[in-house]
């Protein structure tokens, strides 16, 4: 008998839903760039709403709640394992706290503030592989993280180990590997042509990649040590 309160999710659907969706808006953008070196000017606000480059437009607004489902996944998980006093409670809040901030980030380019800071008021002139400064705290975070979470990733069931490391590794290829590379790239031609444009395809791509093997990791994790989680809503 069918529980007409229940909702499934199913992990392969969601994310060849995830991926499908992702593919068109890379497509789509790619497209508009195309376009755009043919000088069609009456296309350029279209454009620029599908263009991975810029900020506040659809694209973003897909990375940012493709992190924000990670981040409500985690937290779902944080949860189940407090009421279960499990271990590595503190690593799972950690986790979806940062994932928070990763969606916030993807809406309003935070990491914009923190190239300014490294560059105007800490003094540094990057460029070359630098070019963006924001990486160099994003390096060092990524190390720390690393440090902070290789017991916890050791803890994980052999699957989920895998998919995560997966998961940080075609992240960061392209949110640091691919940024580093356009950076040395755009200083050196400046922005205006085609090569950014595939530099800037590749890097969401591989975000996109990369967040999408961590959702439908987390929703095996799920899957596989909890089958069924109930949601109670009430007065209490």
């Amino acid at each position: 008998m069918t529980d007409l309160n229940s909702i499934s999710i199913r992990p392969k659907s969601v994310s060849r839903f995830l991926s499908i969706a992702a593919a068109i808006l890379l497509l789509l953008s790619f497209a508009g760039q195309l376009i755009k070196y043919w000088k069609v000017a009456e296309m350029y606000s279209l454009i620029r709403l599908f263009d991975v480059k810029m900020e506040y437009n659809i694209p973003a607004f897909f990375s940012s709640l493709l992190l924000f489902f990670a981040a409500t996944l985690t937290g779902v998980i944080a949860t189940l394992k407090k009421k279960n006093h499990a271990v590595y409670v503190s690593h799972w809040v950690a986790l979806a706290v940062i994932f928070l901030v990763a969606s916030l980030d993807e809406a309003v380019s935070l990491h914009e503030l923190l190239s300014r800071v490294i560059s105007v008021h800490m003094g540094f002139n990057t460029g070359g592989l630098f070019y963006f400064s924001w990486v160099i705290g994003g390096i060092g975070f990524t190390l720390l993280f690393a440090a902070a979470y290789f017991m916890f990733w050791l803890h994980l069931p052999p699957r989920i180990r895998l998919l995560f490391l997966l998961a940080a590794i075609v992240f960061c290829s392209g949110a640091l590997g691919v940024e580093m590379i356009s950076g040395a790239y755009i200083e050196k031609y400046r922005w205006e042509n085609l090569t950014v444009e595939i530099l800037a395809t590749v890097e969401e791509a591989l975000e996109m990649a990369g967040a999408i093997i961590f959702t439908f990791a987390l929703m095996k994790y799920l899957q596989d040590n909890y089958g069924v989680i109930r949601l109670r809503v009430d007065d209490a």
